[in-house]
């Protein structure tokens, strides 16, 4: 154990984003707006995850990403119609893509998306990975958030 967690700190990878599923942004969206959050992006609709997202964020603290399907067939379809919504993902930038996929490959993750680029981060790609009972995602880091 002591040495997985030395592995976790060299992974090099910040918390970049918090996944939310909703049904639409209207519902979705409704306790972070009483709680103060802000959109701070326009709706994104990516097509090659078939779904729309909006940021939001309050003050300096990570942002959330609302995830609204954008087909019946949407990745997060399955997840809405057992759960309702709700937390789907957190997600890490990484400085590496590759190396991280590979570093959780051996650490008994499995990649259920392969890098793709993605639409709300200007075509810098994302993968996907359940992992330590969790999906988590991994976006390539750049300077900004969001």
């Amino acid at each position: 154990m002591k040495n997985e967690q030395a592995d976790l700190i060299n992974l090099d990878a910040r918390l970049h984003h918090i996944g939310i599923v909703a049904r639409d942004f209207a519902s979705g969206t409704a306790i972070y707006r009483a709680l103060g959050y802000q959109p701070v992006t326009a709706v994104i609709e990516d097509p090659g995850q078939q779904v729309f997202v909006q940021f939001w964020r309050l003050r300096e603290e990570v942002p959330l990403e609302i995830i609204v399907p954008a087909a019946d067939d949407s990745p997060v379809s399955g997840f809405l119609e057992k759960t309702g919504g709700g937390l789907y993902h957190l997600c890490f930038a990484s400085p590496d893509l590759e190396a991280t996929l590979e570093f959780v490959r051996t650490r008994r993750g499995i990649v259920v998306r392969p890098p793709i680029p993605a639409a709300a981060f200007q075509g810098r790609r994302v993968a996907f990975v359940y992992w330590q009972h969790a999906l988590v995602e991994f976006v390539e880091m750049d300077d900004d958030r969001v």
